[in-house]
């Protein structure tokens, strides 16, 4: 079904989305067809996904310096791995219009299964006690989904 509810719960659930498919594809490395005709054709961003695309950059630059200060456990290059603006507009637009998830997903089943097991956390309903839970899936999700490359 759709993305539902308020404008800022959709654009978490919408951001949380787009950062799993540029995930997926960097692991598959494959990359967004690029349209040069996209952004003529898109619509102005609305002040939702303006916000969270604000909040995403801003935060992960904090993490990235916490990445830098710790020795840098975490593999990662920069933000850009895990935002594309225009797809991410694009896919809060879609979803708005009442896209399915899996077609918001290029309608990869592993991905479905880790947005749905990450979403409570998109959406700020997971609780402290729950974190470790929905992360140990998460974690297994994606490494199912890493298993499927081999």
């Amino acid at each position: 079904a759709g993305g539902g509810g308020g404008g800022g719960c959709l654009a978490s659930m919408v951001l949380l989305a787009q950062a799993v498919v540029l995930a997926r594809l960097d692991v598959l490395r494959d990359r967004l067809r690029h349209d040069p005709e996209a952004r003529a054709r898109a619509a102005c961003p609305s002040p939702d996904g303006l916000a969270a695309a604000t909040l995403f950059l801003r935060a992960s630059t904090d993490v990235m310096l916490l990445n830098s200060g710790c020795g840098e456990p975490l593999a990662v290059a920069g933000a850009w791995q895990f935002y594309d603006g225009p797809t991410f507009h694009a896919m809060l637009h879609a979803a708005r219009r009442g896209a399915a998830r899996l077609r918001l997903l290029r309608g990869d089943a592993l991905l479905a299964g880790l947005l749905a097991a990450l979403g409570p956390l998109a959406s700020g309903s997971d609780d402290a006690a729950r974190l470790g839970e929905t992360c140990a899936e998460a974690a297994r999700l994606w490494a199912e989904a890493g298993a499927t490359l081999g």
